[in-house]
């Protein structure tokens, strides 16, 4: 299928048997584990038919020099607006032309965080991915037929 994901995310390396069957599918996995590597990946993003975020990000996992715009996204609690404000940069800033979904252990995070005007493309829950409903719901997303 050679379709490509950007997920950002910073338990991506925990939940590596989830893609089982998207990798199965032929599409191909990018990862970034904070804002800032989302931040640079999302720089090119043309690359990328689908970008999932997780709402709860570290602002970055290294010491480097790290962009004003990225250490702004720094919320009061920590890490708890970060993905939300990485999310809106790509689609308001950035203007990213590929579908934005968005991991989260909410349950309706758009309705939480007000975001509806930022027309996400889907919601994954957290908590209750499989392989097989991230497939299917990667699937919906991207509007992809599944075989029966």
């Amino acid at each position: 299928m050679n379709k490509r994901i950007l997920w950002i995310d910073d338990d991506f390396e925990t939940i590596q048997g989830l893609f089982f069957y998207v990798k199965k599918e032929g599409f191909l996995i990018d990862s970034a584990i904070s804002a800032h590597e989302g931040y640079n990946r999302a720089l090119n993003w043309q690359k990328y038919d689908l970008i999932v975020v997780d709402l709860i990000l570290p602002i970055s996992n290294q010491s480097d020099s790290i962009p004003l715009i990225v250490r702004n996204w720094k919320s009061d609690n920590e890490n708890g607006d970060v993905g939300i404000n990485l999310i809106k940069w790509m689609i308001s800033e950035q203007k990213v032309g590929c579908p934005v979904a968005i991991l989260s252990i909410v349950p309706d995070p758009i309705l939480t965080y007000n975001i509806t005007h930022l027309n996400i493309a889907g919601q994954l829950q957290k908590e209750s991915l499989t392989p097989t409903t991230l497939k299917e719901q990667i699937f919906e997303i991207l509007k992809i037929q599944q075989d029966q």
